[in-house]
């Protein structure tokens, strides 16, 4: 049996990509991506309450698309991203951490015209496959 590992993500750049080098001397860009939505909260009385609350993402990108992503990406952009869940170990403080990222297979930014549009379309639960291309 074979196992899936797949992840679409739509939000927002929290901040400006950053290049970093692996430790193998390969360059990377990460990506601060923020996923807002709302979640209905039970009010003592019965009533509905939308809060918003949103989910932070680490992206990192690789080869071609890494580059294309630091020189044309900039906070608050809302961007596509397909990729797969990767951990990975970190040493802070002379003690090893295990941390987990989503690697990028694509990514794709929309125009900024439509960004208020994608927001509406992500808050009222709109699928992937019905973005404008």
């Amino acid at each position: 049996m074979t196992g899936l590992n797949r992840i679409f993500l739509m939000g927002y750049l929290g901040n400006a990509p950053r290049v970093t080098m692996s430790r193998k001397g390969t360059p990377y860009t990460t990506l601060s991506i923020c996923s807002p939505k709302k979640r209905a909260d039970e009010k003592p009385e019965g009533e509905q309450d939308a809060r918003e609350t949103a989910d932070w993402h680490s992206v990192h990108v690789w080869g071609k698309q890494s580059e294309l992503c630091a020189k044309f990406l900039n906070k608050g952009r809302v961007v596509l991203v397909e990729g797969y869940l990767a951990q990975y170990s970190v040493e802070n403080e002379g003690k090893k951490e295990r941390r987990t990222a989503i690697n990028a297979v694509r990514v794709d930014w929309l125009p900024k015209a439509e960004s208020a549009q994608m927001e509406q379309l992500s808050l009222e639960g709109t699928s992937a496959e019905s973005l404008p291309q």
